[in-house]
């Protein structure tokens, strides 16, 4: 399914996912082979940098580009986003592990429904931070 998710999403490759570059197999186990997207994973301290209403934009700005190829995310956790810094010097989001995918009409009701659900987790996390002291926002 993963290697099926990048061929129908190459044209975000790079830009909203990691470039796919093939496959590879060492000792009987086999992987794919993609980029190093850099950046942090959102369900880390180091992810958790921007306040709700940002992260919502840049979640649905990912999340809308499957959409308009058809496809949604289906394995909605805060693990599979890294907050990346662009060349501009603009965040964004990368989604990683495509194995879980729907192909879909292209619509955005469900990824607006993704975004909500991920901005639920969201909230939780910063508030799951902020308690032990080690929210890294900057308000």
């Amino acid at each position: 399914m993963e290697l099926v998710a990048y061929e129908k999403l190459k044209p975000l490759q790079g830009v909203v996912i990691p470039i796919f570059y093939g496959q590879a197999e060492y000792r009987g186990v086999r992987s794919i082979v993609l980029s190093d997207i850099g950046g942090a994973c959102v369900a880390t301290p180091e992810g958790a940098i921007l306040p709700a209403e940002d992260m919502h934009r840049l979640f649905d700005q990912a999340l809308g580009a499957l959409a308009e190829l058809g496809v949604t995310h289906d394995d909605v956790k805060l693990d599979n986003f890294h907050l990346v810094e662009k060349g501009d010097g603009e965040k964004a989001i990368m989604v990683l592990d495509l194995e879980r995918i729907n192909h879909v009409p292209k619509e955005r009701s469900r990824a607006e429904w993704v975004v909500k659900r991920l901005m639920r987790y969201y909230r939780g996390h910063l508030e799951c931070l902020e308690d032990d002291g080690l929210l890294l926002l900057k308000m």
